[in-house]
């Protein structure tokens, strides 16, 4: 597949929005709204992405300030006005936390408010001119978290090893996924799969090709486990089975085909490794094609790749693939739904920090 520019493939919150709102009038309110994640939780590491999603926003209001201070609140208040307002907005979630929001970008009003906190650190470039800081700190009592000092500290502590758990499993994983993608790398039938991706492309991609090409980022492990944010236009989804890395491969190729003929695309990245694709969105045509390799897609459209296997090899390395595919599971989802920021040591942190605030309103940015 063709190498992607990091600034033609970023999100691009206001332009994605605004072709989904065209791909239907019955469900205008859903396409007003779209969700996607902060950043991906990778093999590699914590992978930010949130600087793409305001870059091209007239104003940003950065926010400043220790976990618990209302960052989330007040973007999930501001996310829900837009929502009753029927504005185009689109809700940036925790990469730890699904429930919890990082940024809120308004797309008819070139507006943006973000955490600016690590891990995904927002500094201004232009202040006063382009970005503005808040700081949600100064509604806290110090003198009241001064008592707690030694428990915060603790606290702190267990989250960063909690990370650093996660992270190790996550490797672990990814590592013996890359065994499954070079055993399995012999017994498929390229040609096969080349003709399967055309004719999908043929029978249902109708809209003309406008060279046009995002990242998706909407899957991600996280604390509750792989999590898939739903997208607000409801597009008919394919379900592709896996078997040790097939469907991703099926999806890079069918990646590959759309591209070449300039079909509206935005990829999903893989919620373990950011260079492998996990789903394609055909926006244009309002079409899904999702991998089942993290977690089973509740469509009764699937694809079954295992016919592009070789059938003699599969009878060969069927054992011990198997035997990797479990381990890998053992290693993302028994250990990994636990390890994330959503352990006891967050929570008890955030009420150690919220229950000292001062209860008063906040100063709001001029534009709500």
């Amino acid at each position: 597949m063709r190498e992607m520019n990091n600034d033609q493939t970023m999100y691009n919150a206001r332009e994605v929005q605004s072709d989904r709102e065209t791909i239907s009038n019955k469900n205008k309110k859903e396409n007003m709204v779209s969700e996607i994640f902060a950043g991906i939780n990778s093999s590699d590491g914590y992978k930010p992405l949130i600087e793409g999603y305001v870059k091209n926003c007239d104003c940003v209001y950065i926010l400043k300030g220790s976990p618990g201070c209302g960052k989330s609140t007040l973007l999930k208040r501001l996310f829900a006005k837009a929502v009753v307002k029927n504005e185009r907005v689109t809700a940036v979630k925790c990469s730890s936390d699904p429930q919890s929001f990082d940024a809120v970008v308004f797309g008819d009003r070139g507006i943006a408010v973000a955490d600016g906190t690590k891990p995904h650190v927002l500094e201004p470039s232009l202040p006063g001119v382009r970005e503005a800081l808040i700081n949600l700190s100064e509604n806290l009592d110090a003198e009241v978290l001064l008592t707690n000092k030694e428990t915060l500290e603790r606290l702190n502590s267990k989250k960063s090893l909690s990370y650093d758990c996660a992270y190790s499993f996550l490797t672990a994983g990814a590592k013996v996924a890359e065994t499954e993608d070079l055993i399995l790398s012999d017994g498929v039938d390229d040609g096969k799969l080349r003709v399967f991706c055309e004719r999908f492309i043929k029978n249902r991609l109708k809209s003309q090709p406008d060279f046009r090409f995002s990242l998706l980022p909407a899957f991600c492990f996280c604390g509750q486990g792989f999590v898939f944010l739903p997208i607000g236009s409801k597009p008919v989804t394919y379900g592709v089975k896996d078997f040790c890395g097939l469907s991703e491969l099926l999806l890079s190729q069918l990646c590959f085909q759309a591209l070449e003929r300039g079909i509206n695309t935005a990829i999903v990245p893989s919620p373990v490794n950011i260079n492998k694709i996990s789903g394609l969105f055909f926006i244009r045509d309002n079409i899904l094609v999702l991998s089942e390799r993290y977690m089973e897609s509740a469509s009764e459209k699937k694809i079954n790749p295992l016919r592009f296997v070789y059938p003699e090899f599969l009878k060969q390395n069927r054992s011990k693939l198997k035997f990797l595919k479990k381990f890998t599971k053992n290693c993302w989802v028994r250990r990994g739904n636990s390890s994330p920021t959503r352990g006891p040591a967050t929570r008890v942190l955030k009420i150690y920090i919220l229950s000292p605030m001062i209860l008063r309103k906040p100063t709001r940015p001029p534009i709500f």
